[in-house]
């Protein structure tokens, strides 16, 4: 594959911002505190990873007055995060808001661990876009035309994608016999396509992706978003209401096939904690997080949307009483959705 065009002013912001939060995190580290907090994020590329730097860079700019160092802990992405949390391996976990639900619920394949209603939320952040983008060879011009193609679409106990990549085949009677699947990440999905060997992937990210923005500005390719019909759209909203409508705009990827913006559905990115964490560690992780996370927002464009009500208001899960703690001391916990705070006694 053809290397990233660097001239892009967002790949920039986004490889200047990983460079120098590893640096100042891993200088931090020297310093000593009572206790390490671990924070599962996903691919090292992923805006989902960096974001997961931050917050560890955020925390340890005042290690010494709070006895607390964050660690950033590259994972599978929300499924392992959740699974790490229910066992006691992560002490916070960036996730969906799709996979939260279906964990707390004890859905599929959490419905083993007896903790599961134990997961709480303390931050949501910014909106992760359905994507489905195909070659142009494939002749892929709406999702019900991937039978008897190549299609990578990441397992459903990894990723958010394959409980919605359900719903999308339920909707077009699709089998799984119909089309071959590839349950790749999104890296090895782009790497595939690159190659021709899929016809294209469905994931759930961030935009812009740098991997997005690598695999259309390659040469050896060409590349198109797909769009979704309307039908379906509304169908997977009923599916998974906390779903929500948001743009692909054609001028973040500019050597796309693409010459009109695509409306799709997406998910907040989440950080999850569980119910025994102490109440004010949290109430100071989420003070900090929430107090300068934002000044972080021309860095990347999906990070301008995150504001401290947005925090609060896009939870889907029971908000941790250490993070309602400081809400209400800023005035937010209002816009908390009044199903997710602690039922009054």
């Amino acid at each position: 594959m053809k290397p990233i065009n660097f001239l892009n002013n967002n790949f920039i912001k986004f490889t200047i911002l990983i460079i120098s939060v590893l640096f100042f995190t891993a200088c931090e580290k020297d310093e000593q505190a009572d206790s390490t907090i671990t924070i599962g994020t996903c691919e090292v590329m992923d805006i989902v990873n960096t974001t997961g730097e931050i917050l560890a860079r955020i925390i340890n700019t005042d290690i010494v007055r709070n006895d607390i160092i964050a660690e950033a802990i590259e994972t599978k992405g929300a499924g392992e995060n959740i699974r790490e949390l229910l066992t006691n391996k992560l002490d916070c976990g960036l996730t969906n808001d799709i996979s939260a639900v279906i964990a707390y619920n004890g859905d599929k394949t959490y419905a083993k661990y007896p903790n599961h209603s134990d997961l709480r939320s303390m931050c949501s952040f910014f909106t992760e876009s359905i994507v489905f983008i195909v070659r142009e060879n494939s002749r892929i011009k709406n999702f019900k035309d991937i039978i008897g193609k190549k299609i990578a679409i990441t397992a459903a106990e990894e990723a958010s994608i394959g409980d919605i990549a359900k719903y999308m085949l339920q909707f077009y009677n699709i089998k799984e016999k119909d089309f071959t699947r590839l349950t790749y990440g999104l890296e090895k999905s782009v790497l595939a396509l690159d190659k021709g060997e899929i016809d294209g992937f469905l994931f759930v990210t961030s935009q812009p992706s740098p991997y997005l923005l690598g695999l259309t500005n390659t040469k050896g390719v060409k590349c198109r978003f797909v769009q979704f019909s309307k039908e379906l759209m509304s169908y997977l909203k009923t599916k998974i209401p906390s779903l929500t409508y948001t743009k692909i705009p054609a001028d973040m990827y500019p050597n796309s096939i693409n010459q009109k913006d695509i409306t799709t559905l997406g998910c907040h990115v989440l950080l999850l904690t569980m119910k025994e964490m102490k109440d004010d560690i949290v109430y100071y992780l989420t003070k900090e997080i929430c107090t300068y996370f934002p000044e972080y927002e021309s860095v990347h464009p999906s990070f301008e949307e995150v504001t401290k009500k947005s925090m609060a208001e896009h939870l889907t899960l029971p908000v941790h009483p250490g993070a309602l703690k400081y809400y209400k001391e800023i005035g937010i916990a209002k816009y908390i959705p009044k199903d997710l705070l602690p039922k009054s006694k």
